[in-house]
């Protein structure tokens, strides 16, 4: 008797033993990426070096609710890669030269820092896009030893920086090979698949063959039928259009601003340089319209200092995000910081110059995603010699918004009675419009119905 009460508690203890383990649990759903349309997006460029004294992605996380008081519903981060060591430019590299495509710079975090700063851009209604750089790499990325052929190399086999650049620290890769295409395809999908940011912002993007960015654009686009990526065109080519790129630079609208601005040319140089751009563009298709980038800061110079002063380079952002297409603003802008926010140094910005300004581009950015006037491309412009004046139309070309901006650094009256009378309310103040005014140097005033 005892050995058979031994023999039924040893079979118990075996079964409790086989018994199928506790399934673990399953992942919190990661945040849905929002809806979008490129009629109601507002970019906002963070290079993270300078964005923070502390430099990490962090600090963008703890700064989400200021963006989006901002009125930006975009977030473009500058490479987040490591940075190569090897022909180095200035103290701390170039982030164009990335060393690991598939990998965070360690200043900045990790990658779970950043799946962490997607999720929470997300459920914060906000889209983020990142830099790539698939036209070269950084002098020790581990492909420079592993795979020499993946690289551009002279008559003498030096692998070679690109050429007609004095680009010294990066290495030009060789669209020639088929491998190389497909390891370039599979670390973006790593970032939009594994990470899940919302999109990309390409590099010199007319230095890669259309034909590797037309099939791995629609891969990627059809591997999120949900949640479609955002692609940007660091150039001005038609044909990348053509490849799938909904977004391009908007080089010549910075210049016609510029001139007017700055320079003193006449206003219908911008209706001059819109109309002929937008020409060359699908429908559909939108150009990303700036008044200063990483570029422009780090060697012109900072955008108060380029248009001659604040009020000078609010006119200029006025005028660039009243037109068709997705405004950028870069950090510091919206201060109205003057530092040389050089790409190879770490210059933090100084939030404190001009705080007051936020709430002035605040009022700017939120009026333009969400008025319906800024749907579409309904736009006329309305000569005049120091002055610049459009209208936004709307549905059967009413008049929806209305732009007045004295491009001049005198005083000017003005004459508002063609659109005096409606019921029009003033976006940076919340009155009426005037009958007629006299607008001071640079004074922008901006009405919506």
């Amino acid at each position: 008797m005892k050995n058979v009460a031994l023999w039924v508690g040893f079979v118990a203890i075996l079964f409790a033993g086989c018994k199928e383990p506790e399934p673990e649990p399953l992942p919190e759903p990661r945040p849905a990426a929002p809806e979008w349309s490129l009629d109601q997006l507002t970019v906002y460029e963070v290079f993270p070096r300078q964005f923070s004294g502390s430099g990490h992605l962090n600090a963008v996380r703890t700064r989400i609710p200021e963006l989006q008081a901002l009125g930006v519903n975009c977030v473009w981060l500058m490479p987040v890669h490591p940075i190569s060591q090897v022909n180095m430019n200035g103290t701390y590299g170039s982030p164009y030269a990335v060393a690991d495509y598939k990998a965070v710079h360690p200043d900045l975090g990790d990658l779970d820092v950043m799946r962490a700063l997607v999720d929470e851009l997300h459920e914060a209604g906000m889209l983020c896009i990142i830099d790539w750089v698939a036209n070269h790499t950084g002098w020790d990325h581990p492909w420079i030893a592993e795979h020499p052929d993946w690289y551009t190399q002279d008559g003498s086999g030096n692998i070679v920086i690109p050429p007609g650049t004095n680009w010294s620290d990066v290495a030009e890769l060789n669209y020639g090979s088929a491998a190389m295409r497909e390891a370039m395809a599979d670390a973006l999908r790593f970032w939009s698949e594994d990470v899940g940011v919302d999109g990309f912002r390409c590099d010199y993007a007319v230095g890669v063959p259309t034909d590797f960015w037309a099939p791995v654009i629609g891969e990627l686009n059809a591997a999120r039928p949900d949640a479609p990526l955002l692609w940007l065109a660091e150039a001005e080519a038609p044909a990348l259009h053509e490849a799938g790129f909904e977004l391009s630079y908007s080089w010549q609208g910075f210049g016609a601003v510029e001139s007017v601005v700055a320079a003193g040319e006449l206003p219908e140089v911008i209706s001059a340089s819109y109309l002929g751009e937008v020409a060359s563009i699908p429908a559909g298709h939108r150009k990303l319209r700036f008044v200063t980038n990483h570029d422009e800061t780090s060697w012109n110079a900072p955008a108060p200092t380029m248009y001659g002063g604040v009020e000078a380079m609010k006119c200029a952002q006025a005028i660039t995000a009243f037109l068709p297409g997705v405004p950028l603003v870069y950090n510091g802008q919206e201060v109205g910081s003057d530092q040389v926010l050089n790409l190879f140094e770490d210059v933090p910005i100084d939030w404190s110059t001009h705080p007051e300004l936020r709430g002035w581009y605040a009022a700017l950015l939120t009026a333009r995603a969400a008025h319906p006037a800024f749907a579409g491309t309904g736009l006329a412009f309305h000569p005049a010699d120091d002055v610049f004046v459009a209208e936004r139309v709307h549905g059967a070309g009413e008049p929806r918004a209305l732009l007045v901006a004295n491009v001049r650094p005198f005083s000017q009256a003005f004459d508002f009675g063609p659109w005096w009378g409606g019921d029009w309310s003033e976006v940076f103040t919340g009155g009426g419009m005037p009958a007629s005014a006299t607008l001071a140097p640079f004074e922008v005033r901006m009405f919506v119905r």
